[in-house]
């Protein structure tokens, strides 16, 4: 029988609905948590793990308390502050998602960058380079001039990123970005996150270690299967996790691999109830 994919984005729809068999009746979400009879199926991603991986700001925070490897995110408030005349003012107040408090020139230091907590596809990343743009973004958020759903990461400038599809059997699809110059700015845009992405690449040294930690992220936000983007630094022995997202889009060669993982993931996850 076909395994009955929930999804919202065309990828989906036009490379795994109908397309995928098993011998048990089962769901896969992918990033979709709207109603659906899931009575005697096998539901892989429920709705309440995307909830969770889709809450950018938390699952980062989670991330963090359980020691995995992922840059360091910020909340920026805006405090009312009175002066011995009366008169008031606001100014920032920097929380780190550890809980510290850094003071305004502390947070200007590293490059940044700005994500909406609440988004998809890549859409808001803007990528702060130096303490003068990133004031100008801070100041357009204090004229209200764009969204102030932001929250801000550190940025590593690691020289290798991948997207990688994990489950709890291990990796199932993984590709390398494009690292061509003309591809940097598509990057960092607000309206999409369009690049180029190739299956055939030398895996880092530490590329064990990333699989673990995927799967480690997978636990904590009891996802079954879901798209992680990782980045690596040039000698391939050290790396950071930079989000999780459990509907990622899918290319032809990754929905090969999904065809034969799925069926095997929901015959794991029968097994270990």
């Amino acid at each position: 029988m076909k395994v009955i994919v929930l999804s919202e984005f065309d990828s989906h729809k036009k490379r795994l609905k109908n397309q995928i068999e098993s011998p048990h009746p089962a769901i896969l979400r992918m990033g979709y948590v709207g109603a659906y009879n899931e009575e005697k199926h096998i539901v892989l991603n429920t709705s309440k793990s995307i909830y969770l991986c889709s809450d950018k700001i938390n699952s980062k925070k989670l991330f963090l308390k359980n020691s995995i490897s992922t840059p360091m995110g910020y909340n920026i408030y805006w405090k009312k502050k009175e002066e011995k005349d009366n008169s008031t003012h606001f100014v920032f107040e920097i929380v780190n998602f550890a809980g510290i408090k850094l003071t305004y020139d502390n947070f200007l230091q590293q490059p940044k960058i700005a994500k909406l907590s609440h988004r998809k596809a890549g859409r808001g990343m803007v990528l702060l380079e130096n303490k003068h743009q990133i004031i100008s973004f801070l100041k357009l958020l204090t004229d209200k001039i764009i969204d102030d759903d932001y929250y801000f990461e550190s940025y590593l400038p690691y020289e290798r990123e991948f997207r990688i599809h994990v489950c709890a059997l291990g990796c199932i699809h993984a590709a390398e970005k494009e690292n061509d110059i003309r591809y940097t700015k598509l990057q960092w845009c607000m309206e999409s996150n369009s690049c180029e992405f190739h299956t055939i690449f030398k895996r880092p040294s530490c590329w064990p270690y990333i699989i673990e930690e995927c799967q480690r992220v997978l636990t904590l936000l009891k996802l079954d299967v879901g798209g992680f983007d990782i980045r690596v630094n040039k000698r391939g022995n050290m790396f950071t996790l930079i989000e999780c997202n459990s509907g990622p889009s899918i290319s032809n060669a990754s929905a090969d691999k999904y065809k034969y993982w799925i069926p095997k993931l929901i015959e794991h996850k029968i097994k270990n109830k």
